[in-house]
């Protein structure tokens, strides 16, 4: 004779317990085939043990498949780069002067730019070869954004969206504004696309060295470019407000 009295629990809370969450299933997730042709007041039907061994099995089955759709939802999400996206306002922080009510003009420039880090590796005249091109950051080609007339290292630039590439030298560096945005590194550059071409001179960080790569506007829009132990600056200028 079967003993129906194994399991610490009523008849009734068992089948409220199931009818719970086969609804919240159907409410929430495709329909369970098996679930769909089972009726939940034929339960009664079955002695309490026999159904609560069918039910759990039904109930640990619909568990594994949520876990299962749970975890390749999980892996189709992209990692954190290991470069990080960040960007520059001139003026500087701008977006906070607007939230602060500090300012009610509209931004000068903007940078965006991914951030690779240094790592104990030797970058200028090493990774990073003196007289070749450079995208200035990691992944997509780094962009700048004039929102009016400029005067870039002392050549005039129409307000618009252009990438930024870099040629390093060990004094000096060749800064380039091409105009073929949306593009990853300097794999599609093409000098007949560049718009202006600027030489300014390096200078040596004393004391420390940048771990990030760090592009931002100071306190006078000036351009900087910081990484490792070396720094340019580019003097800017706005030629109209729009």
């Amino acid at each position: 004779m079967e003993n129906l009295h194994r399991f610490p629990v009523s008849t009734e809370m068992f089948y409220n317990d199931i009818a719970h969450f086969y609804d919240y299933y159907k409410a929430n997730f495709v329909p369970y085939p098996s679930l769909s042709k089972f009726s939940i007041q034929s339960c009664g039907q079955l002695p309490l043990p026999k159904m609560m061994n069918i039910m759990i099995g039904k109930k640990i089955g619909l568990i594994l498949m949520f876990c299962w759709f749970s975890t390749v939802s999980q892996a189709q999400l992209p990692a954190a780069d290991k470069s990080p996206m960040d960007m520059s306002y001139a003026p500087h922080n701008y977006p906070i002067l607007k939230f602060q009510d500090k300012t009610t003009s509209q931004p000068l420039a903007r940078v965006i730019y991914s951030r690779p880090q240094k790592n104990g590796r030797e970058l200028f005249g090493k990774e990073l070869k003196y007289g070749t091109l450079w995208r200035v950051g990691a992944n997509e080609a780094t962009e700048i954004s004039f929102y009016s007339n400029a005067i870039f290292g002392g050549k005039k630039v129409a307000k618009g969206r252009y990438t930024l590439f870099c040629i390093p030298n060990e004094n000096n560096w060749i800064l380039i504004l091409n105009k073929d945005t949306d593009s990853w590194g300097g794999f599609s550059y093409k000098q007949s696309n560049d718009v202006l071409r600027i030489t300014v001179p390096v200078t040596s960080i004393q004391g420390y060295s940048v771990e990030h790569l760090t592009i931002y506007f100071n306190a006078a829009n000036n351009l900087i470019v910081a990484w490792d132990n070396v720094q340019v600056t580019v003097p800017i200028s706005f030629t109209s407000t729009r």
